[in-house]
């Protein structure tokens, strides 16, 4: 009886012991898998947040480019001094009838010869020839020579126009290094000018390499789903490959493995596997194209020696000439609704049992995790190709120049008021002046009042260019250090730039991109680029970029510039798998060391915290609470809710990216999952 008494204790014991132990490795298991899942959605949320801060630098680049096209194109036009809150009147005199319609590039390189405030350089009168006159026969050479030259100027101040135009929408050599190694004599000083004005990478250039760095981040975010991840695996992975497309997996599983320790769990049995679909991403390119113009002198026809419309034979009249951008450049991206991205695993581990009859028993365990509360942009079906662009058509439009197909009649613009339409932006005089200001401001105003550019000059400038805008509020993700955060600052002082991994293409390229090197992905996004325009389009202008020497000459100015990355002598010295951000909000220091701040309006300029913030901020630090925070947080999120689906953001669409049942036993196990 002792003996049976004893046993029967002996089992209760070791069944209390047992189901402590299976309980506690069960829980062990559970926080492991939870921390998995949460460390797993981390990853994801900083690489979206990278995405959304190259998303808006994308469209900074282009405020860089209007600020060009409409204030130093603009700014030698006497209609340039308005700052009424009227639509901008490109004269060159303030004569309505001169109005081109359209902004136009017209750059002068000495103040006291302003040829953009002029409508018509009139031909020199040559008197008529005197056989007998020796005196007029030399004034008549005199002059006729100097008529020469006047003609040729028409022709080069076009040239000269069209050319700075050119680098600031092509220049793929931001320092002119190989340009300054290659000319010698005056062009070298003709290169100083044009440097001044267009120094840096020009507009489509910049943004189809953002585009590739935000498609690389997309890519590692999409990583296709680990299977059967165990110890063995994981340190694979973080030797072989690119280890930033595995940092989802391996970050994952190493907050598991740590969790659990090797005594409940023997390391060698712990497994997870993701249950992830594909794609977890899709973001959605937003192309745009439009016609950039500048001022050309084309002489006055003659027509039987009498005048043509009050002009003269030989007169050169001002025109604005339109150049041609492709309807395929990238100004930003937008994230497809429909599909969520998350982060769900399965962690499999045999629990150690002191008691247990049946041996070690395997545990299963399940747990879920997203990214939320910011965004990249507006959704597609609010955010368009049209927020880029503006009727701009000009009252040259029945000249040869301005017919045909390749003539849009669109210019570029953007929203800058928080009431504006894209009809408005940039093409207010309120606005150019502002701008035109902050260019003074900077140290470009000489005691004489004239305007002295270079490149530090118009850097700062920049600026005030690419500030946020009121029309941005909730729209986009925005890169900032306006509320002083112990745990995130970004940018370093005084530089005030921010440095992140977003690579131009992963190493591992066979598994991301096809086998593809970045040099062939870039080439084929030129290809995509500059694909042939449809017959009797010809790419109105004098710079057309659709022929083959113009692709052969941008993909090899790109390869250059990718040597220069891979060596990090980039733009701002970023390199390749590292981007650099200027701080939107502060100001870089001029030669002085000095930071001076922007004064451009509060309609002009976003600056409150409040307006910025993007992600949740229900957090302990009240200066935080009350000011906010950008960028994704991560949260945990039930099976339940993934399986059932309810409404994207917008209200409207589910997400079809369901969790992919590798088993009978996995769809049943999901559907009991209570948490």
């Amino acid at each position: 009886m002792i003996a049976i008494m004893m046993t029967t204790f002996l089992l209760f014991f070791a069944f209390v012991v047992n189901t402590g132990m299976l309980v506690n490795a069960k829980i062990n298991l559970q926080s492991a898998a939870d921390l998995a899942a949460y460390a797993g959605a981390a990853v994801q949320a900083r690489q979206l947040t990278s995405i959304s801060y190259l998303n808006y630098e994308m469209r900074r680049q282009y405020k860089k480019f209007l600020f060009r096209y409409y204030v130093v194109g603009g700014m030698n036009q006497k209609s340039a001094t308005s700052s009424s809150d009227e639509l901008r009147q490109w004269s060159p005199d303030n004569d309505p009838k001169h109005d081109y319609r359209v902004p136009a590039v017209c750059i002068i390189f000495n103040d006291k010869d302003n040829f953009c405030q002029i409508a018509t350089l009139e031909a020199i009168k040559i008197p008529p020839q005197t056989l007998l006159d020796r005196i007029n026969e030399t004034l008549r050479d005199q002059l006729s020579k100097l008529e020469d030259f006047r003609r040729e100027n028409c022709k080069s101040i076009g040239d000269s126009n069209r050319i700075i135009l050119g680098q600031w929408l092509w220049n793929t050599d931001p320092n002119y290094e190989n340009l300054l190694g290659s000319i010698g004599g005056s062009n070298v000083k003709i290169l100083d000018i044009i440097q001044g004005v267009a120094a840096g990478l020009g507009l489509i250039p910049h943004e189809l390499l953002l585009k590739r760095r935000i498609d690389t981040l997309a890519e590692f975010i999409n990583f296709e789903s680990q299977r059967g991840v165990t110890l063995a695996k994981a340190n694979s992975l973080a030797k072989t490959g690119d280890v930033a497309a595995h940092e989802r997996t391996l970050q994952a599983f190493y907050s598991a493995y740590n969790t659990l320790g090797e005594h409940t769990f023997a390391s060698e049995d712990v497994v997870m596997d993701e249950l992830l679909p594909q794609p977890l991403v899709n973001l959605v390119p937003i192309n745009v194209g439009f016609d950039a113009y500048y001022i050309h002198f084309d002489e006055v026809p003659s027509k039987s020696n009498h005048a043509v419309n009050g002009k003269q034979p030989m007169d050169c009249e001002s025109h604005p000439y339109p150049v041609t951008v492709p309807d395929q450049v990238p100004v930003g991206v937008t994230k497809d609704p429909t599909k969520l991205t998350y982060y769900s695993v399965r962690l499999q581990a045999k629990a150690k049992l002191l008691f247990s009859p049946f041996g070690e028993l395997t545990l299963k365990a399940y747990a879920a995790a997203q990214p939320f509360g910011s965004r990249i942009s507006p959704p597609p079906e609010l955010f368009g190709p049209s927020d880029f662009i503006t009727e701009g058509r000009s009252r040259f439009v029945s000249d040869t120049a301005f017919t045909g197909a390749g003539f849009k009649g669109m210019i570029p613009n953007l929203p800058i008021q928080k009431a504006d339409s894209i009809n408005k932006g940039w093409k207010q005089n309120s606005v150019i002046h502002a701008m035109f200001e902050q260019l003074r401001s900077t140290g470009g105003a000489q005691s004489t009042g004239v305007i002295t550019i270079d490149a530090p000059t118009l850097d700062r400038a920049y600026h005030a260019a690419m500030v946020p805008n009121p029309w941005e509020i909730g729209k986009f993700n925005i890169i900032n250090d306006l509320v002083q955060d112990e745990f995130v600052a970004h940018f370093d002082n005084p530089n005030r730039i921010e440095a992140f991994w977003a690579p131009l293409a992963s190493p591992e390229t066979g598994a991301l991109t096809g086998g593809a090197d970045v040099e062939a992905l870039i080439s084929s996004m030129i290809d995509t680029l500059l694909a042939p325009p449809p017959l009797g389009s010809p790419g109105a202008g004098k710079l057309s970029p659709f022929n083959g020497n113009f692709k052969d000459g941008l993909k090899k100015g790109l390869s250059q510039y990718i040597t220069a990355l891979r060596e990090g002598r980039g733009e701002n010295g970023e390199g390749f798998n590292t981007v650099r951000i200027t701080d939107p909000f502060t100001p870089r220091p001029d030669l002085g060391g000095t930071s001076k701040a922007i004064s451009l309006a509060p309609e002009f300029f976003l600056r409150d915290p409040k307006q910025i913030k993007t992600s949740w901020n229900d957090v302990k630090d009240g200066r935080i609470e009350l000011q906010g925070r950008t960028g994704y947080s991560v949260k945990f999120v039930s099976f339940k809710t993934l399986l059932e689906r309810p409404t994207t953001s917008n209200g409207t669409q589910t997400w079809d990216n369901l969790i992919p049942l590798d088993s009978d036993q996995t769809a049943i196990d999901l559907k009991t999952i209570q948490h």
